[in-house]
């Protein structure tokens, strides 16, 4: 998801490889549940999500909906918006002061042209990954949460929940 270069030190490829195999399997594990679509007509934009996340109902203004996972103690909500601040830039400094303002640690950060994610520590010590992407003016993001002993659990889930956030065609 960050921009990173090819480039190692001599010796490193034995780890990288390991590194590269683990998160494979992890994918792998990920890709072995089943994964549904959530489509939003107001947005236009499309939410993958593992099939024991339980789809709560639409909001009333038709922006997103809570996905649940009882079992891991886990929620994803996804939604859309327009950008009303001046630019994505902006847009990512008002959620990450949000979340700084509201408690949340911020561990990671990345942007791009037209997206952004955050993730870090809830103010209840559960780990939350938020991703923004931006599309003629309208934003679609998700923010899934999960407590710590499931960290291993979701990082792959997390990562093609990411790949997948997208704008219908």
């Amino acid at each position: 998801m960050t921009n990173k270069s090819w480039a190692q030190p001599a010796g490193l490829g034995v780890v990288s490889l390991l590194v590269l195999v683990v998160l494979w399997a992890g994918m792998a594990r990920a890709g072995q549940v089943a994964w549904l679509e959530y489509s939003n007509a107001r947005f236009g934009y499309i939410f993958f999500h593992p099939v024991y996340f339980e789809p709560q109902p639409e909001a009333d203004n038709g922006d997103g909906r809570r996905f649940l996972a009882p079992e891991y103690e886990a929620e994803a909500s996804a939604w859309g918006s327009v950008l009303l601040a001046p630019s994505l830039e902006n847009e990512f400094q008002q959620v990450q002061g949000y979340l700084i303002q509201g408690g949340a640690s911020v561990t990671y950060s990345s942007k791009g042209e037209d997206w952004f994610v955050l993730s870090g520590y809830a103010p209840d010590g559960r780990i939350y990954y938020r991703r923004t992407i931006l599309q003629d003016g309208v934003l679609a993001s998700f923010i899934l949460t999960y407590p710590e002993v499931h960290k291993n659990f979701f990082a792959p889930v997390v990562e093609l929940m990411a790949m997948h956030l997208r704008f219908a065609e």
